[in-house]
């Protein structure tokens, strides 16, 4: 079992191993393709764009039987980090990663947004878990590459989808007593997001926004859960599909004036109708 530590400096490291030091190198290649590989490794990578390495890239091959865990630990200050199911980036420091066992995305001080970005031309399903912790969660993407993202320290999380690839999203809450306010009317921005989810008063993550699906699933597990779904005159016609669950849980649906509402309760289905846009909530449990 090898850890291996590469540093924003250009130091490469093999606990107990290997100390490497390089100069005047922006790309980096760690591979296991030399020979089948048994041994489960831990990789500690900087994603920042002040490291000298601005591409690195990590390969875990098909014959090697052990696991391989890579650790992304992002820069201070604001920064946006994409993540897709073979890369991670942000500004102008990318890793390219293959083979997987699981990744760790450690946001810096700061104020940090994730956003999940799908492939063209690949149908994938993208499910954002929150945490009772805050700021924390997982990230599963479904297709063709398989890819779990356990994520920490970021306040914001967004998804970007292909429509034509069918692609699907769904955000999950947790076991305990969730607060999920709602807005299908949103801009979509830090300060006007689609979805909060809270523990009582507290903000535990936001989705910002989402594009590229049909429709945004909802799962708030059990527990006994409130959910306020909004919708407005004017904004972005989107749907939702809500699953709350076992247990006690509440729908409030706030509309205006203007719209016109249909309730299907045969098939838990409310349509609201502003001029050309429309808003669909289904609901179940």
């Amino acid at each position: 079992d090898d850890v291996f530590t590469v540093t924003p400096g250009g130091a490469v490291q093999i606990a107990g191993r290997l100390s490497l030091s390089t100069s005047g190198i922006s790309t980096l290649t760690l591979t296991d393709s030399g020979a089948p590989v048994t041994g489960d490794d831990t990789y500690y990578v900087p994603l920042d764009p002040s490291s000298v390495f601005t591409k690195i890239t990590l390969t875990h091959t098909s014959t090697s039987t052990g696991s391989a865990d890579l650790i992304l630990n992002g820069p201070g200050g604001t920064n946006t980090i994409t993540v897709t199911s073979t890369s991670a980036a942000v500004d102008k420091s990318s890793v390219n990663f293959s083979g997987l066992t699981g990744l760790t995305l450690i946001g810096g001080s700061g104020t940090n947004t994730l956003v999940a970005q799908g492939t063209a031309g690949t149908p994938e399903s993208f499910a954002i878990t929150a945490s009772e912790t805050a700021f924390a969660g997982n990230l599963a993407i479904t297709g063709p590459i398989n890819l779990n993202v356990g994520f920490s320290h970021f306040q914001y999380v967004s998804a970007n989808g292909n429509l034509a690839d069918g692609d699907k999203l769904t955000f999950l809450g947790t076991a305990a007593a969730d607060t999920l306010a709602v807005n299908l009317a949103a801009a979509g921005t830090t300060s006007a997001p689609v979805l909060k989810f809270q523990n009582g008063s507290n903000l535990l993550l936001t989705l910002v926004n989402y594009t590229g699906f049909s429709q945004l699933n909802l799962s708030t597990l059990t527990g006994n859960d409130s959910i306020t779904v909004q919708t407005a005159s004017s904004g972005p016609s989107r749907s939702i599909s809500i699953d709350a669950g076992a247990g006690t849980d509440s729908l409030a649906v706030i509309y205006g004036s203007t719209a016109t509402l249909t309730n299907n309760t045969s098939l838990k289905l409310i349509t609201l109708t502003y001029g050309s846009d429309k808003y669909l909530v289904e609901f179940q449990n």
